[in-house]
């Protein structure tokens, strides 16, 4: 029952909530409630956590199941935008919900990204759990720029820079957040710390936000000081590289030659020398930008390609292009189409699937349409681009880092 104000600070919403829980299996639909001292429903206290009854339900390694949960507040509810519609999340929210705790099967979805979820789902397990701080990067949520890497573009539920690396082998929190900064983390860390007890390792991959403020690389490695110091000393704590940010391009970053640095990225520079050391006193470090950056300290361009037939028709997500020669390999790549947007401006999309060699459907991640605003024909347009930013990665370029193994899971454990 807390989130993160607009100075990245954690704060509650302005009440207590009333919490009603259950467990639904999504094969048998059993349901199974989930108590709180005993009782069936919980007050989870205004900017604090609220721990369950332990549930007696095994899961086998893998396996998914529902959570689902019944929230009143006066103020308003605490959610997420990541919110999976295509993994069978569902959100009713409003004055005229009603309680479905003990109700199996689906309801109506009065809303495609906001979604209420626990903080953490504990247990008992053979494997380790690891816990991700860091910013949208590591969060995988953002809405706001269409191409980055959000839930519903596949089927494994897991989404961000990290995620999609360790899903397959760990459980995780995820206690990342949009626009964070190291400095705002440690100075506002309480309800994270505390989660930080059920993870034996954590990866901190804080850091481009400070870099685009004008923040030296000393001062952020002084804010992780001031974080490790908070944490489990038992705590395996790994450090993940970053990526550029504030990069600039002329040509919708189709390569590295159409690129400008982002100002201050020297310091990007010496914070990556220093986590990849890896500095005394943590467990090691993943170089994930080495997987997504350029020999020359820009976006790579390994995915991308430019058609100059591209064509949309206003209104519609059906993109064509007989130069661009589409395969099934193409799913999940990000377009720029320059012109299509509304005005005639940029228009971004993802292909959602391959229709034939020169025609592609657009949709959006939770599998809706992607319709162009303008129609336009005989476009230049970029298929495949790592970031359709400059700040922020494709859907692709995690699965690529994921891919890399340069995250080793064999790394992952007690």
């Amino acid at each position: 029952n807390w989130y993160m104000n607009g100075s990245l600070a954690e704060t509650g919403p302005g009440g207590d909530a009333t919490i009603t829980a259950s467990v639904e299996d999504p094969v048998t639909r059993e349901i199974t409630r989930i108590t709180f001292g005993g009782a069936n429903s919980g007050v989870i206290p205004n900017g604090g956590m609220l721990v369950s009854d332990f549930v007696r339900k095994p899961v086998d390694y893998g396996a998914k199941m529902y959570i689902r949960s019944f929230v009143q507040i006066s103020p308003g509810f605490v959610y997420s935008n990541k919110q999976d519609v295509r993994g069978g999340d569902c959100c009713w929210w409003g004055a005229a919900s009603i309680d479905l705790t003990g109700v199996a099967g689906a309801f109506t979805n009065t809303d495609s990204l906001a979604i209420f979820m626990p903080a953490a789902v504990l247990g008992y397990s053979t494997k380790a759990g690891v816990i991700l701080f860091g910013d949208s990067r590591l969060h995988g949520g953002l809405v706001s720029i269409t191409g980055v890497d959000r839930p519903g573009f596949d089927q494994s539920g897991d989404t961000g820079q990290i995620e999609r690396a360790i899903g397959p082998y760990v459980g995780y929190i995820n206690a990342a957040h949009p626009g964070d900064t190291a400095q705002a983390f440690a100075a506002s860390n309480t309800n994270r710390i505390a989660l930080a007890q059920y993870a034996p390792i954590s990866i901190m991959a804080h850091g481009v936000n400070d870099i685009l403020i004008g923040r030296t690389s000393a001062q952020i490695q002084a804010d992780y000081a001031t974080v490790k110091a908070l944490l489990p000393a038992s705590q395996k704590v790994f450090h993940a590289s970053i990526p550029p940010g504030g990069t600039t391009s002329n040509n919708n970053f189709l390569n590295a030659v159409g690129q400008t640095i982002g100002t201050n990225d020297a310091q990007r520079l010496l914070l990556n020398t220093w986590k990849n050391g890896p500095p005394a006193g943590y467990a090691g470090s993943f170089d994930v930008a080495s997987v997504i950056e350029s020999p020359t300290s820009k976006w790579d361009s390994v995915e991308a390609r430019q058609v100059t037939d591209g064509a949309i028709t206003a209104g519609t997500n059906i993109f064509s292009s007989v130069a661009a020669n589409f395969t099934p390999d193409d799913v999940g790549l990000c377009i720029a189409i320059p012109g299509a947007g509304n005005a005639g401006g940029l228009f971004r999309a993802v292909i959602g699937q391959v229709d034939k060699p020169s025609q592609v459907t657009l949709l959006n991640a939770n599998g809706t349409a992607s319709n162009a605003a303008t129609t336009v024909s005989g476009a230049t347009c970029v298929i495949g681009a790592t970031t359709p930013d400059g700040t922020h990665e494709t859907f692709r370029a995690n699965v690529r880092i994921a891919k890399s193994k340069v995250i080793n899971p064999a790394l992952l454990v007690r």
